[in-house]
């Protein structure tokens, strides 16, 4: 029975009972609901006790307590691992342009389209391409040569693809054929020597259209490779070869 319907029954019951021995309404309602309390308290505690345990999920409000924030809100607004170390597992400290040194590999050490290599310092190392047969539709086929000539050997690791294209007037003027290699890690004695093959393009790098046979046959080979010198601290140079005609084996 709730308090009002126990209030309504025990005002009917008075108003038949003699002055003497009416019932103080007010006082047996909260003597009701006192008697009540303890069994209320103890079904609450019971529900949630059986809501955590099938999950922690929430805890039931009980009677006369003010909302209770449930585990899954809670969790939710906890921070994640990321957030509260500042988001440390989203990287960083990596070089993301994948630039050289370090293990990075370079996209290559040729001069761009239309420019001129830069002149390089000596860094006991020389680059040679030479031609090894004709142009055909693939491109032309060349040999690059890297050559020690420091006075002592050289430990080197390859920074860049060794890569060759077409110039004319000691401007790059087709796209780079490149071996392939990259990170290889090599000594160089004095005098020693290592070599790649490559297929150069005969294609214009600025329109993509195939160049004029007879600028092909105007035009020289130009070579290039970026390495790390291992032995120098991990300093890492750019060695360019001289111009080479096509027609010269």
């Amino acid at each position: 029975m709730s308090d009002e319907q126990l209030r309504i029954a025990l005002d009917r019951a008075a108003e038949g009972a003699p002055g003497a021995s009416r019932l103080d309404v007010g006082a047996a309602v909260r003597a009701s609901r006192a008697r009540r309390l303890p069994a209320q308290l103890l079904a609450g505690t019971a529900a949630a006790m059986l809501v955590l345990g099938a999950g922690g999920l929430a805890i039931a409000a009980l009677p006369g307590v003010g909302g209770v924030i449930s585990a899954a809100d809670e969790s939710a607004d906890a921070p994640t691992a990321g957030e509260a170390d500042g988001g440390a597992e989203s990287g960083g400290g990596a070089d993301s342009d994948g630039g050289v040194g370090g293990g990075g590999v370079d996209a290559g050490a040729l001069a761009a389209c239309g420019a001129a290599p830069p002149v390089e310092p000596d860094s006991g190392l020389e680059l040679v391409v030479r031609a090894t047969g004709d142009a055909g539709p693939e491109g032309i086929p060349v040999r690059i040569t890297l050559r020690g000539t420091a006075e002592a050997p050289l430990e080197l690791r390859l920074v860049s693809e060794p890569a060759a294209a077409l110039a004319s007037d000691g401007r790059i003027i087709g796209p780079a054929g490149t071996d392939g290699s990259a990170a290889t890690r090599f000594a160089l004695d004095p005098g020693a020597e290592r070599t790649w093959t490559a297929l150069v393009p005969t294609t214009s790098c600025a329109t993509g259209a195939p160049l004029d046979p007879a600028a092909v046959e105007g035009a020289a080979l130009l070579a290039a490779v970026a390495v790390e010198l291992l032995d120098a601290g991990g300093e890492v140079v750019a060695v360019i070869s001289e111009p080479s005609r096509i027609g010269a084996r």
